[in-house]
């Protein structure tokens, strides 16, 4: 796609370097990055996990921690922003730059109700009165298609959905017009219908404003969906660049194709189904059964008991994989919580590998915990913000007796590398 030369550049990063001092070492995270966003444009910056996509986008606006080194040029508007002092940076942060982060439940401020958050960012950058910044906070809301407006202004961010504090966010990050708005995996925790909505939504924003966008993301579909350019990174190094519909058409560094040819993909006529596991059915013993199962939120207070599933029955074997689809509030998480004894089932059976959990409780309870094992949606919450991540591996092990001493160090040694992470990330907190 060629540009017109009239097309504006918002901003031009070249050369970005980003270190990181980890335990007497330095760790390159950014290598040499360098890109272009012009006014209209959406620019998509992707990779694996760990490549560097997000942490090039927090060096933009100095959001780096203080174990951090940052060198290049950024510049905005012809602006140079790195080097600037803090006071500076303030000025631009929210006003010209606007980011949105992944997880607005980390984002927003759990004491502050969402109206009061954005009307704090009118009243930094603008000359404006109490009241008059109200009413444009639930303008803003208003154009981010949250539902009633006033009544959302005055709620705190955990009595929002997931969507609804995306959209919150998103109404801050606007607020100011900015000429760049930076979107972190702005839809990773959402169901494909809200992520939909979102996407219409920055896209309509796009539009009205002129403004530049940038997108971290890891999906290849959203890629393909918004962006206009695509920035391709690998361990800190940008491997490809090119217009989206020439890196999809014709990727030509290796990794760029993998990336690719991991998309899901739906079956056609001609590619015929997995075959079924109907003689493991024949034969082997569910490793998860539902019978007719109904779950139920006790009553808390003055909060009513909430029925959250009922009528639930399937199996799941061994080898199988089972997927439970469906927008947010339809019980897929409460199954999931169920299957491991963390909500008790109020009606029909629950058995998981072999053994019946449907009125245990406690040390009944604890058999089963260690055949089975959750992953949760965001391990930001889920780990301790006080342990290395090495001590969060070994303590199921210490506890149910697994490993002591240096056989408990070989096992979390061995953990990070089944899941691909190098040795050293077993002293390094979340």
């Amino acid at each position: 796609m060629a540009w017109p030369q009239k097309t504006e550049t918002v901003m031009s990063v070249t050369d970005l370097n980003v270190d990181f001092w980890v335990d007497g070492t330095m760790y390159p995270a950014a290598k040499n990055v360098s890109f272009e966003v012009r006014r209209g444009e959406t620019l998509a910056i992707v990779g694996e996990s760990g490549s560097g996509k997000s942490t090039s986008a927090m060096a933009l606006l100095g959001l780096l921690p203080e174990n951090s080194r940052t060198s290049g040029s950024v510049t905005l508007l012809g602006r140079e922003l790195l080097g600037l002092k803090i006071s500076e940076l303030r000025q631009v942060r929210g006003k010209e730059i606007a980011f949105i982060f992944q997880e607005p439940m980390t984002a927003l401020n759990p004491v502050y109700t969402v109206g009061f958050q954005i009307v704090e960012v009118l009243r930094t950058h603008f000359d404006i009165s109490p009241a008059d910044a109200k009413l444009r906070a639930i303008d803003l809301l208003a154009k981010v298609e949250m539902p009633d407006p006033t009544t959302s202004f005055r709620k705190f961010p955990h009595q929002l959905s997931g969507g609804q504090r995306q959209r919150a966010m998103i109404a801050m990050a606007i607020s100011c017009d900015p000429v760049l708005l930076i979107a972190d995996e702005p839809t990773t925790a959402l169901d494909v219908t809200v992520q939909a909505e979102i996407l219409d939504l920055l896209r309509s924003l796009r539009e009205r404003l002129d403004s530049g966008i940038i997108l971290i993301t890891h999906d290849m579909g959203v890629v393909a969906d918004m962006a206009d350019r695509v920035v391709v990174m690998k361990d800190g190094v940008t491997v490809e660049t090119g217009d989206t519909i020439d890196i999809f058409r014709s990727p030509k560094h290796a990794y760029t194709k993998s990336l690719l040819a991991a998309v899901p993909r739906l079956l056609t006529a001609s590619e015929p189904p997995t075959a079924p596991l109907a003689a493991h059915e024949a034969t082997a013993t569910p490793a998860l059964s539902f019978r007719d199962v109904a779950i139920e939120y006790p009553k808390r207070g003055r909060v009513p008991a909430f029925r959250a599933a009922e009528g639930i029955t399937f199996d799941v074997y061994p080898g199988e994989t089972v997927g439970l689809v469906g927008e947010s509030g339809s019980g897929k998480t409460t199954l999931g919580r169920a299957a491991v004894g963390l909500l008790p089932v109020k009606e029909g059976t629950l058995e998981v590998v072999g053994v019946n959990i449907t009125g245990a409780r406690g040390k009944g309870l604890r058999p089963v915990r260690r055949k089975t094992g959750i992953v949760f949606q965001d391990p930001g919450s889920s780990l301790n913000p006080r342990w290395p991540i090495g001590e969060s591996i070994g303590e199921p092990l210490y506890l149910a007796g697994e490993a002591r001493g240096n056989e408990l160090d070989r096992r979390v040694e061995e953990l990070l590398r089944q899941v691909e992470l190098p040795i050293g990330y077993r002293n390094r907190y979340p």
